[in-house]
């Protein structure tokens, strides 16, 4: 099969999971360089926006070979796609919330849902400038509070988005613990079902 047009959507049934990392802040995924994938190799590619062909790169999958995208928005393939006969496609629009929890300034006794049992989205606001470092360094906690997960986000001045991946995680509840501006922390708790 080649294509020449942009691939927006396509409607999928099965439910599939990933071996993603737990954080996962790939916003939009860009596949820099020509690929081909070859016989008994996969190339699989998730990102929370858009995935896009760089202009001028090729992406093959030959006979043998298969690729799974999925992106929340839209997947971007130009006319240097191609897939083979006896290679295997597939394409997963999965859309991503629009609804953003607040981050408290004290932990509570209620715990918020997740998006379809995988995404956590949670907005903060950054007012003021960080000589130092401009990113939000996060600590998940379980039940025991035991370290689940440790990291980082990119901060700028004013509104900041972020959704969370926490489809790796186990049945059971959790505290999202957010250091921020002035060593001050902000929470969320949320259940995984």
């Amino acid at each position: 099969m080649k294509t020449r047009n942009s691939l927006k959507a396509i409607p999928f049934l099965a439910l599939l999971f990933f071996g993603s990392p737990l954080w996962s802040q790939s916003h939009d995924v860009s596949l820099p360089t020509s690929t081909t994938v070859t016989m008994g190799n996969s190339d699989d590619h998730e990102a929370i926006l858009t995935i896009s062909l760089a202009s001028g790169n090729s992406f093959i999958v030959e006979a043998g070979g298969s690729s799974t995208m999925i992106a929340g928005q839209e997947i971007l393939l130009e006319e240097d796609f191609e897939v083979k006969a006896g290679g295997e496609f597939c394409a997963i629009i999965d859309a991503i919330p629009t609804t953003y929890i607040e981050l408290k300034k004290e932990l509570n006794a209620s715990y918020e849902e997740l998006q379809d049992d995988r995404y956590l989205n949670f907005t903060f606001d950054e007012y003021y400038t960080q000589e130092d470092s401009k990113q939000l360094d996060f600590e998940v906690f379980d039940e025991q509070r035991n370290t689940v997960s440790l990291g980082s986000f990119p901060l700028t001045l004013g509104d900041n988005r972020y959704i969370l991946d926490a489809s790796t995680l186990s049945t059971g509840y959790y505290t999202l613990k957010v250091n921020a501006n002035k060593n001050k922390s902000y929470y969320l708790r949320f259940q995984k079902q």
